[in-house]
């Protein structure tokens, strides 16, 4: 659909949404099957990957709001941007309202991971009590936030990629804004990532007395 309509940036809002609504359905009724089949088959002996990709699963089902916001609003304003580079006035405020929205959104998301991380302080516990070291719980717990955080970056990150190459052929922007806008987006999803690790390991290890 972006490569068949006309170029302009209202021609990217229906497409986006189409798009993204396969992904949603794809992660909230297919996502399931897939990680259900990966637990009773490779991963069934994996014992840091079968607690980790549980714990994600759920994460993610929980976040599909926040992921689809996230979506429509990084193409959304890049789109505007865009059409808006050379009038200097628009482009000022559409540079505060995507740094805006983003702040908000990566706050949004890094509570959200926080109060979960809160409800999981028995799990881990448990997990301590029949064996599990403290270095191990901190594996679950990195590789659960580094997925989730993957995923977060991965969704929006495609449609990026071909808006921007769109503007690019048509000469509508440069490969340089591209890279400073992409970099925009994916450095605060890398350092909410680091304090959403932080702040877990706060919530669900440190509490845990004695062990190593």
């Amino acid at each position: 659909m972006m490569f068949m309509n006309p170029h302009e940036p209202t021609a990217y809002i229906a497409p986006t949404l189409v798009g993204l609504s396969g992904a949603v359905g794809g992660i909230r009724y297919v996502l399931p099957d897939i990680v259900r089949n990966l637990k009773r088959g490779i991963f069934l002996t994996k014992r840091y990957i079968l607690i980790s990709i549980s714990n994600l699963n759920y994460s993610i089902q929980r976040s599909l709001l926040l992921f689809s916001l996230m979506t429509v609003a990084v193409t959304g304003m890049l789109a505007i941007l865009a059409s808006n580079i050379h009038s200097p006035r628009e482009f000022t405020t559409g540079v505060i309202g995507y740094v805006v929205v983003i702040v908000l959104l990566v706050v949004s998301i890094i509570y959200k991971l926080s109060m979960e991380a809160m409800t999981r302080k028995t799990l881990f516990l448990n997990l301590w009590k029949i064996g599990y070291t403290k270095k191990e719980l901190n594996k679950i717990v990195r590789q659960e936030v580094i997925s989730y955080y993957f995923v977060l970056i991965l969704i929006p990150l495609v449609y990026i990629v071909f808006i921007s190459g769109r503007f690019i052929y048509y000469g509508d922007m440069s490969l340089q804004f591209a890279f400073i806008y992409v970099l925009s987006y994916v450095i605060p999803i890398i350092i909410s990532g680091f304090i959403t690790y932080v702040q877990y390991i706060n919530a669900v290890v440190k509490p845990i007395k004695g062990g190593k």
